[in-house]
């Protein structure tokens, strides 16, 4: 009780800023069966200096926390409480959310309380020191910092947005009050293992903007704490909005770019950029095509070696690509833009582009940029291995549990039903070959290709082991 009444004095003075920051953090880290019943402890005191917290977790939409804070709102007896509801009623999208503070909205008026319009307490704004994001992986994680100088010349506040392509904002930080200093150690710590870029502000809050875009399309939480933190960018306005990439802003045909096959070869190449360090996949299927593809280097050798090797590109494509294609291509869309922002890497933009306006589900497995990208991931896991195998505390896989591991990755052709495409990965079998063969169907039984003209027991021997006359399992 006494920490209670310490606290909700602390939100009436000089320290109710860091008093909030202490509530929302607190709040984030709980559980939420227990998140309800610290909304709970502090609401049911109805003091008018919760409001401010109460209002955070209205904001952050949670449908059960949102819900109790508007209901602990609405019990507040005070023209503040009752302001704070109607301006939020106009921010929210919840409809059932809304309800709720439709009916604590109700209940003040008919408890005769009026609306006091108050001037939201701004804060004193610096000027923007540096805006910096960090290069992202192949699933569009990234960090947007933001720091301004304050309270003084050599003073900063920094704060630190988490965002995914695919969920939106997941997490903020900030830290208010440090030195230059104290700034570079902490940019140093965020960025030196994945690298980053300066921007202008207003590029920055076009990428923040479309973030909270996708939180709301996905309905993907917002984190509380960035109701409080976002106050260090009240001078522009954090509308949730789709960024829309305007290439003629940098004087690009875009049709052309798109035709541009010499471009779309270099794309192969991108992975030597800093800003693609970190696109590798590193999933558990990119581990097992990994191991196999590290056997099947060391069992054969030449046009088997092709071959197979062919077909495991083929199936990973398929099977670990295939999913992530449109990921892919709209992180490639923003690696594209932010490329396109500085003079000297202006082509290696245009790469990026020609490679995700060029990409699909038909041409993975021969597209430059995908191939790039597997050969990346594939490389990684491959020395990764070879590093874990080098120690000798490091159990080695026998080849009957590394041929479980890759049996679906290099699938046999079937001779009565592959395509002349995909016959003519057979070695030795050509165009006309594998006319012949089509032609010479149905087979019972591999031995038959002996009938076919042209296969003797020399080509026979090289592909009796990469065919089949059966169905495959699919699973």
């Amino acid at each position: 009780q006494q920490s209670t009444e310490d606290i909700i004095e602390s939100l009436g003075g000089r320290k109710r800023e860091e008093t909030i920051s202490f509530l929302v953090d607190s709040y984030s880290v709980l559980p939420p069966e227990a998140q309800l019943s610290f909304l709970k402890h502090f609401g049911e005191t109805k003091d008018p200096k919760v409001v401010e917290f109460l209002e955070i977790m209205i904001q952050q939409e949670q449908e059960e926390t949102a819900k109790s804070a508007a209901r602990y709102l609405g019990q507040i007896k005070s023209p503040i409480s009752l302001s704070s509801l109607i301006r939020l009623r106009s921010e929210i999208q919840s409809e059932s959310l809304k309800a709720v503070v439709d009916k604590a909205i109700q209940f003040l008026r008919m408890s005769g309380i009026q609306p006091q319009q108050v001037t939201p307490r701004q804060p004193k704004l610096g000027k923007i020191n540096k805006v910096i994001i960090t290069h992202f992986d192949n699933t569009g994680s990234r960090i947007l910092l933001f720091s301004r100088y304050a309270g003084g010349k050599h003073k900063i506040d920094s704060v630190n947005f988490m965002i995914t392509t695919t969920e939106g904002v997941i997490d903020c930080f900030g830290i208010n009050r440090q030195t230059e200093a104290e700034f570079d150690e902490l940019v140093e710590s965020i960025v030196c293992e994945v690298g980053f870029d300066e921007v202008s502000y207003e590029y920055a809050i076009s990428i923040l903007r479309d973030a909270l875009y996708v939180n709301r399309q996905k309905e993907t939480l917002i984190p509380a704490n960035f109701f409080l933190f976002k106050q260090c960018l009240s001078d522009v306005d954090l509308t949730p909005r789709a960024y829309q990439i305007d290439w003629e802003r940098y004087g690009w045909n875009v049709d052309s770019i798109a035709n541009d096959q010499r471009l779309l070869r270099e794309s192969a190449y991108l992975f030597a950029l800093d800003e693609f360090y970190h696109w590798q996949d590193h999933s558990d299927a990119t581990r097992r095509y990994g191991l196999k593809l590290g056997q099947i280097s060391k069992r054969h050798i030449g046009k088997r070696l092709e071959l197979e090797t062919h077909q495991l590109y083929k199936s990973y494509a398929a099977e670990v690509m295939a999913p992530q294609l449109k990921l892919i291509q709209q992180n490639l869309f923003f690696a594209a833009d932010l490329l396109a922002q500085r003079a000297e890497t202006v082509k290696e933009a245009k790469v990026a582009l020609v490679a995700a306006l060029t990409l699909n589900s038909t041409n993975l497995g021969s597209h430059p940029f995908i191939c790039g990208m597997i050969d990346e991931s594939l490389n990684r896991v491959m020395e990764e291995s070879e590093l874990l195998l080098e120690d000798s505390d490091v159990t080695i896989l026998g080849d009957n549990i590394l041929d479980g591991l890759g049996r679906p990755t290099v699938p046999l052709v079937n001779i009565n039903t592959a395509t002349t495409e995909e016959l003519v990965m057979l070695p030795w079998v050509g165009a006309n070959m594998a006319s012949r063969i089509i032609n010479a169907r149905p087979y019972n039984r591999i031995e038959d290709l002996l009938e076919v003209a042209g296969i003797g027991p020399s080509r026979f021997n090289d592909i009796k082991n990469l065919v089949t006359v059966k169905q495959q399992d699919s699973k």
